[in-house]
């Protein structure tokens, strides 16, 4: 029969022996199997999957015994065969164990159900044009109806996450965790004897097997080899591919064609085949190129002012020695080739030569390369690679304004764009007979803005929920009704992935800490995404009001300003009682030290009824001034006048409290030059809630050109619906019309450097703690960055640090652990290594009497590309408070051979 057994007891001796003929059966088949356990009596063999599908029991001999079953058709892709041995008179004296226990897999119908793909692809092709790929089951006619999808994926990138092919045999007919729990009465049957009382001991290795769950992973090979925290180079262009639900003929054949794109490099084929019972899986690979391989090395950005020494690497695989004509030009005005010609080369078969092309940032944005090469006996091969000329520094606005009394007018200089990289400038012409908010300069900051923490991504997207009534008031907005609503879609993902399973959102990342105002701020914003109309899951509004919930349950209102706004939140949709709300705005009222607080008390009283209270406390808020202290709030006192109006706005719409705060608002946007998320968030809701209101009407005219307005406002775009010389503006209407002209851009000069609160000083390093000279390093060099700083002002809290790099070098790696020179470096809430710039935010300052006001950040970078690069200087603030920051001074690095 083909049964074996150890010549041995097992050394583990609650464990049996269980072996089964064949571990791939039919419906139908018979299952059959061995089982020896260290002692003579009963055993009980169970077949289960999630179920109990089937037993017996049995004798068990001395040298084991046999068994069998019939495979059932519904016993699904497989099974466990479970042997459990009893040994008889258990209460006698021995050392032999009282029961032994033994798990098998086997599956059913898999072999019949899955076949094998034959995916019939040339080994090498050439890019840029169509390929066919036949695709056919190996054996013949599958049987039934079947469709393929077929993936062509960079090598490279699978790489480098170390993907797996998709296997869906494995997923549908592969071993299934043992869903089962064994329990059994082993301490009631025991006698008592004489001696000493033993301890109960469990053990055998092998029934590990059986406790399996879904929460373990076995493995694999993992090692400090296969560490998957090792600093990966992102590739510079990718290939992702697909084709889907193309449907295999009678024969099980079917063609797939994929339109190649400019790529170099080999492609991993992966198909996937299925039908109403039967799959298909299939792998290849396929290797896109031309007979002459040219690829241009770039930095993966440059800056104005740049120069990189670009390595063209040419290398001969037609198979015959060829006679090259090389011409390479850039298209776009961001960069320039020092020297564009080149000259004639030859290359023997398989011969391969470095060409150094210099390339110059002129101005920010995007510039392609063209690359033209020709020989005899060869089609022509083109190419194209992409670059980015990112700024050095950010953008700046200027802003002029002025008002304008009835039947007056104001002339405004003509646009001077000269001090900026004209491609990045904008300029815009506001006219307003009401307060101006600027809500259409918000929502450009805020779409430009390049961080992601819960606040921001909820303030980022928030204000997009108002797109309809801010285009009424302002007219074209620097952000489309469909960008508003992608935006909308990508915060909410976002945010869905950061909610923790008490329903709280991590402020970086699902790991990360939370705050219970950022909670109700984000349970906020999801509720209004959905009444608009969005799609966000129950199950995700549900689980963040229960956190609501819980944070308005917290005892001595240790978080008063949160649990105001969680009460309002849950007020608004109905989730809270009055005598609840009235309770806390009677007891935790000397807590509460902000306006927007108050105001929030104030409109969750108004929506549980409570109107009388509600507009008392709109009245106290109206008078209360925000002090200096930290409370975790993110806020300030624009934000808070920003955010009062929204409310007042929403629950009391014809209180007079709305115009006077308007115009308070309005001077703080006027007057303030740095603006937190938070702050551009809220002024433009607090924007948006006028615009139902009729206004003053606004009659004007631009350079003799009349424009008019019901609403009173109006804005245009300087060089399109505003001229960009002279303005003169002309008040035809009653009342006084204010005017503001903004024009955004990058400096071509560089910032001078400032410090406001904050100082950091940038140091470098070798590997073994030398200082090194930044002006000039060697390519491939690894240097250590060690960013030093402090707040000088207690107030800093939530600090960002950005560390621009020049394009020469790139970050490897921001795990320093295990160089000893370093100081104590800060811990950090965030950290990242991007492309071109490393960026950390830490918390700083003094909070319930823990203080820190030191920044140490440290990261490694190596030198790449060889040139001459512009180094920006490091950049820092507080995010909520933006006017404290640091600008470091502009210089340069060469990188040299």
């Amino acid at each position: 029969m083909g049964w074996w057994a150890a010549a041995t007891s097992p050394d583990v001796p609650d464990a049996l022996e269980l072996t089964v003929d064949e571990t791939a059966l039919n419906a139908g088949d018979r299952l059959r199997g061995f089982v020896k356990a260290p002692f003579e009596g009963r055993a009980l063999i169970t077949v289960v999957n999630e179920r109990l599908v089937d037993y017996k029991l049995i004798t068990l001999e001395k040298d084991g015994s046999t068994f069998d079953f019939k495979v059932g058709a519904d016993w699904g892709p497989g099974a466990y065969v479970l042997a459990t041995a009893l040994r008889p008179d258990a209460g006698e004296i021995s050392r032999l164990p009282v029961r032994a226990t033994g798990l098998k897999w086997f599956s059913v119908g898999r072999a019949a159900k899955v076949q094998k793909l034959k995916i019939d692809a040339p080994e090498v092709t050439l890019p840029g044009r169509a390929v066919d790929i036949p695709v056919t089951v190996e054996g013949g006619k599958p049987g039934e109806a079947m469709k393929v999808i077929v993936a062509a994926v960079d090598e490279g990138i699978l790489n480098i996450t170390r993907f797996k092919s998709p296997n869906p045999d494995t997923f549908f007919y592969g071993q299934r965790a043992f869903a089962m729990d064994l329990r059994d009465v082993y301490g009631r049957l025991i006698r008592t004897e004489e001696g000493t009382r033993g301890t109960l001991r469990t053990g055998g290795d092998n029934l590990e097997e059986v406790m399996v769950t879904g929460m373990r992973r076995a493995a694999d090979g993992e090692d400090e080899a296969n560490n998957m925290f090792a600093a990966l180079s992102r590739t510079s262009r990718t290939v992702a591919l697909i084709r889907r639900d193309i449907v295999l003929d009678e024969t099980g054949s079917a063609t797939v064609s994929f339109d190649l794109p400019d790529f170099a490099g080999k492609l991993r084929l992966m198909a996937v085949a299925y039908g109403t019972t039967m799959l298909g899986v299939g792998e290849a690979n396929m290797t896109v190129r031309t007979p002459v391989v040219a690829e241009l090395i770039l930095p993966r950005f440059l800056a104005p002012g740049d120069n990189a020494v670009a390595m063209l690497s040419v290398q001969n695989l037609s198979g015959s020695e060829k006679a090259l004509r090389i011409a390479l030009d850039a298209k776009g005005s961001a960069v320039k080739l020092a020297d564009p010609d080149m000259s004639a080369i030859t290359l023997a078969q398989k011969e391969r030569r470095d060409i150094p092309v210099v390339i110059n940032g002129m101005e920010p944005g995007d510039a392609a390369l063209h690359l033209a090469l020709s020989a005899d006996g060869i089609e022509e091969i083109r190419r194209e690679w992409g670059i980015t000329v990112r700024a050095a520094w950010p953008y700046a606005t200027k802003r002029t304004q002025a008002g304008i009394v009835p039947g007056a007018s104001h002339t405004f200089a003509a646009t001077d764009t000269s001090d900026f990289y004209r491609v990045t400038t904008s300029g815009s012409l506001t006219l307003s007979t009401r307060p101006n908010l600027e809500a259409n300069r918000m929502m450009r900051e805020l779409n430009a803005y390049a961080y992601r923490c819960t606040e921001q991504t909820v303030s980022r997207a928030f204000p997009s929920l108002y797109h309809d009534q801010l285009s009424a008031l302002y007219g074209d907005m620097p952000v489309s009704k469909t960008d508003a609503a992608n935006l909308i879609d990508r915060a909410i993902v976002t945010i869905m992935d950061r909610q923790k399973s008490d329903g709280g959102f991590g402020i970086w990342s699902l790991l990360g800490g939370n705050s219970p105002w950022l909670d109700a701020y984000t349970t906020d914003f999801l509720l209004r995404a959905a009444e608009a109309g969005y799609e966000v899951p129950d199950a995700v509004t549900s689980l963040a009001l229960n956190r609501l919930r819980s944070i308005v349950n917290i005892r001595n209102y240790q978080y008063p300003h949160a649990q105001a706004y969680a009460f309002y939140v849950l007020a608004r949709v109905g989730d809270v009682s009055a005598s609840e709300v009235r309770y806390f705005a009677d007891h935790a009222l000397s807590k509460v030290n902000t306006p927007l607080a108050l105001a929030q008390m104030a409109a969750a009283l108004h929506h549980v009824g409570e109107r009388d209270a509600a507009e008392k406390m709109f009245i106290k808020a109206y008078k209360f001034s925000r002090p200096k202290a930290y409370y975790s709030d993110y806020g300030s006192s624009i934000r808070d006048n920003a955010a009062f109006v929204s409310l007042v706005a929403e629950v009391m719409p014809n209180s007079a409290l709305v115009a006077d705060l308007s115009d308070v608002l309005e001077r703080f946007v006027s007057e303030k030059s740095w603006l937190s998320t938070q702050e551009m968030a809220w002024i433009s809701r607090a924007a948006a809630s006028f615009a139902d209101d009729s206004g003053t009407n606004l009659s004007a005219s631009i350079n003799g050109d009349k424009v008019s307005s019901a609403k009173g406002i109006w804005a245009g775009t300087i060089g399109k619906t505003v001229p960009e010389g002279e303005l003169t503006i002309a008040n035809e209407g009653a009342v006084t019309l204010r005017a503001v002209k903004l024009l955004r851009g990058v400096p071509k000069a560089a910032p001078e450097a400032s410090d406001n609160g904050l100082k950091i000083t940038r140091h470098y390093f070798d590997m073994d703690g030398k200082p090194v000279n930044i002006a000039e390093v060697k390519q491939n060099d690894r240097i250590v960055v060690l960013l030093d700083g402090k707040a000088t002002i207690p107030a800093i809290r939530d600090t960002l640090v950005v560390d621009l790099l020049p394009a020469g070098l790139e970050i490897e790696t921001t795990d320093v652990s295990s160089l000893k020179f370093l100081p104590d470096l800060s811990g950090t809430e965030f950290e990242d290594a991007r492309d071109d710039r490393y960026v950390a935010a830490l918390k700083l300052g003094e909070y319930r009497g823990w203080r820190n006001n030191q920044i140490r950040l440290a990261y490694i970078v190596r030198a790449v590309t060889v040139g001459d690069y512009v180094q920006p200087g490091t950049f820092a603030e507080d995010m909520y408070q933006p006017e404290y920051h640091t600008q470091g001074a502009v210089s340069r690095v060469r990188v040299v051979k």
